[in-house]
């Protein structure tokens, strides 16, 4: 079996091209109306779709961890951090461009985040950065590749800390693989799934094994 209870992490991630619309329309009639009406807010086909393909990840993995539970949508709690009611488990998804991906732990608080590596004007996102990391990029042969990095990181601790997108980024050093943030440490760890997409896993301890699968629908 794919999850084995000694293992702390696991990924399962897909690709939107390599689903049918179609058949991601039919599933999003299937979803508790609660799910529903969030997900129909989404006026862009490729962001709603990631998000009805972000809930059958989830709905898979929950099922391959807990084979003998009912696995129902309607115990998913989506103000805040997101959270599968009467379950012992952490998990945390993100999307961008094609992929979609969903990390699970049963024992660790986690945040994930994936982005599509593209040309960028990183003078843009220079208030956001905190010193250390702007002087990393200074020196670095590769500007680009570490800016994903630092931003991944970012966004992967804070959907770790449950704080979210309100916090100011420009205080989060993430130019090592462990900061502090608050008081906590955090431990980064990168994730290759595509050559084309950046991807860091955040936990408050290191990841001693990370389990990944594709998952085709």
């Amino acid at each position: 079996m794919f999850f084995e209870l000694h293992k702390l992490m696991y990924i399962l991630y897909s690709y939107l091209s390599k689903v049918n619309s179609q058949f991601l329309n039919d599933k999003l009639l299937s979803f508790p109306i609660s799910i529903r009406s969030i997900i129909e807010k989404y006026s862009i086909d490729q962001e709603r779709n990631a998000r009805i393909l972000s809930k059958l990840l989830l709905l898979r993995g929950l099922s391959d961890l807990f084979p003998n539970e009912k696995i129902d949508l309607e115990l998913l709690q989506t103000d805040g951090k997101p959270i599968y009611k009467n379950l012992p488990i952490h998990f945390t998804s993100s999307h961008s461009q094609d992929l979609v991906v969903v990390a699970f732990s049963r024992t660790k608080e986690l945040g994930i985040d994936i982005e599509f590596k593209k040309d960028i004007d990183i003078e843009i996102f220079k208030d956001f950065l905190h010193l250390e990391e702007q002087k990393a990029l200074q020196i670095s042969k590769t500007t680009s590749d570490l800016f994903y990095s630092l931003w991944t990181k970012k966004e992967a601790l804070l959907k770790t800390s449950g704080i979210g997108i309100n916090a100011d980024f420009k205080t989060i050093d993430c130019s090592k693989n462990k900061t502090n943030f608050k008081g906590k440490n955090y431990f980064f760890k990168g994730i290759l799934l595509d050559v084309d997409y950046t991807c860091f896993i955040s936990s408050r301890e290191k990841a001693i094994k990370i389990d990944c699968k594709e998952i085709v629908f």
